[in-house]
């Protein structure tokens, strides 16, 4: 435990409504995965789990479990189909397969709704449209990307499950879909089938959505919650829903976890957890931990927070935070794996390993659930490119 407080740790955590994937960097893009295979949604044209990293074929500048952009702008997804990969099929693919066309930003939630950005500005959807989360004026499903309107100043989009939100370039933030935990911040319950702005303000900076609440963050470092709050997930000190935005106490906030200035977004969902990046670094987190991933020793209704708390405060291995300088947002995939890598190029693990996701090269259920890190072998972990998030028990990151 000596070593673990003399590291500084860049954390990316794992989580979802089984979802998504980010990063835009130039350097290497030699992107590694592991864990759970159904489907083949680690990519490599099989459908055998794997308990330590191996390769994704291909250079990718954003990559996530289930589909990535390469440097190329080209956008790829793979892995389960219900018509919902975009290739206008429900043909399952264990290989990454092309979406036609250029492509700056992804996300994609639960293989279930997809949305990105090309390189001009517009925003196109494909996916389930049971709630009018596509944008499309109707709910009516596509196979393949549709554009959302006519707008071609979009920067960032958020995938939900059953809504979106969205934020431009001249800073407004905008929701649409399901709306029944007043979600969509519009100060009621109205669901919405195609984008509606959230208030006035032109400052927005990113926004995180998990299991019918959202948290938002400012330029001028103030943060913000609305939706579902049955664990505290909001930071309020209480358990109430909001159906319109209120401050999270505090003017030092930096992001959201999944930092919206990236390729790729990440949804969360899947459990009542949300996370936020102050200035200096620090991650804070309130809600419900189903697995002891937020480093309180504690999960469950046990765990349950309503203000915000530090990551790793109160545990015996709470020292990795100690230096302060986080470098890398906090990615859920199941709510299950986290992984923290050190500015020395080591990856490490804690929480679940159903399927091999903690990387050590054993067979699933011969290394439990952890709740203090294990190493990944290798020194060459990326410290400036991260990974998209996971689903099902997989998970992955990109090497220098």
């Amino acid at each position: 435990m000596a070593q673990l407080r003399q590291n500084t740790w860049s954390v990316n955590a794992w989580y979802d409504q089984k979802s998504a994937g980010r990063a835009n960097y130039i350097e290497s893009g030699n992107f590694y995965v592991w864990g759970s295979n159904s489907y083949g949604k680690l990519g490599l044209n099989n459908r055998t789990s794997r308990s330590s990293p191996v390769q994704l074929p291909g250079s990718w500048s954003a990559a996530g479990i289930g589909y990535g952009i390469k440097m190329s702008a080209d956008m790829y997804t793979w892995g389960r189909n219900s018509g919902f990969l975009g290739h206008n099929d429900t043909a399952h693919r264990s290989s990454p397969t092309q979406i036609p066309g250029n492509w700056k930003y992804v996300n994609y939630t639960k293989q279930t709704v997809g949305a990105a950005i090309k390189t001009d500005g517009s925003l196109w959807t494909w996916g389930q449209n049971n709630t009018g989360q596509l944008g499309q004026g109707n709910k009516t499903q596509y196979s393949s990307p549709r554009q959302v309107g006519s707008a071609y100043n979009w920067k960032y989009i958020n995938t939900a499950g059953n809504w979106m939100n969205g934020i431009k370039l001249d800073g407004t933030l905008w929701s649409w879909g399901a709306n029944t935990q007043g979600h969509l911040g519009h100060n009621d319950i109205a669901e919405r089938l195609e984008p509606v702005q959230i208030g006035t303000n032109t400052n927005w900076k990113s926004v995180q959505s998990n299991q019918y609440g959202n948290i938002a963050v400012k330029t001028d470092g103030t943060a913000w919650a609305w939706g579902f709050n049955e664990a505290g997930q909001l930071m309020q000190n209480n358990r109430v829903a909001y159906s319109s935005p209120v401050q999270i106490p505090g003017t030092d906030w930096d992001t959201t976890i999944n930092d919206g200035t990236n390729a790729a977004g990440n949804p969360l969902g899947g459990t009542s957890l949300h996370m936020l990046r102050k200035t200096n670094g620090n991650i804070f987190y309130a809600g419900a931990d189903g697995m002891g991933i937020a480093a309180l020793n504690c999960k469950d209704s046990a765990s349950y927070r309503s203000s915000p708390v530090e990551l790793g405060a109160g545990t015996a291995w709470a020292g990795f935070c100690e230096d302060k300088n986080f470098k890398a947002g906090v990615i859920f995939g199941n709510g299950l794996t986290m992984l923290g890598v050190t500015p020395g190029g080591q990856l490490w693990a804690w929480g679940g390993n159903n399927q091999g996701s903690l990387g050590q090269n054993q067979a699933p259920g011969n290394v439990g659930a952890v709740s203090s890190p294990i190493q990944i072998p290798g020194t060459d972990w990326s410290t400036t490119k991260f990974p998209g998030g996971g689903w099902e028990e997989a998970v992955g990151w990109f090497k220098d």
